[in-house]
C-alpha cells in the first residue's frame, strides 16, 4: 500500500516534470518567434526607408533634368 502510494506520487511528479518541460519548450519557441517578428519589423522598416530614399532620388533626378533643360 505504502509503495503504491509512493509510486503514484512518483508518477505524478514525473508527469508534472514532463508538463513543465513541454511548457518550457513552448516558451522558448514563443521567444524565438517573438525575436523573428522583431527582426522582420526592423527589416520592413529598413525597406520602407530604402523605398523612400529611392523615391527621393528619382525626384531629384527629375528636377536635375528639368534644370538642365532650362539652361
Amino acid at each position: 500500500m505504502y509503495q503504491s502510494c509512493q509510486y503514484r506520487r512518483f508518477q505524478e511528479a514525473r508527469l508534472q516534470h514532463q508538463r513543465f518541460q513541454e511548457a518550457r519548450l513552448q516558451y522558448q519557441q514563443f521567444q524565438e518567434v517573438r525575436l523573428q517578428h522583431r527582426r522582420f519589423q526592423e527589416v520592413r522598416l529598413q525597406y520602407r526607408q530604402f523605398q523612400e530614399v529611392r523615391l527621393q532620388h528619382r525626384r531629384f533626378q527629375e528636377v536635375r533634368l528639368q534644370y538642365y533643360f532650362l539652361l
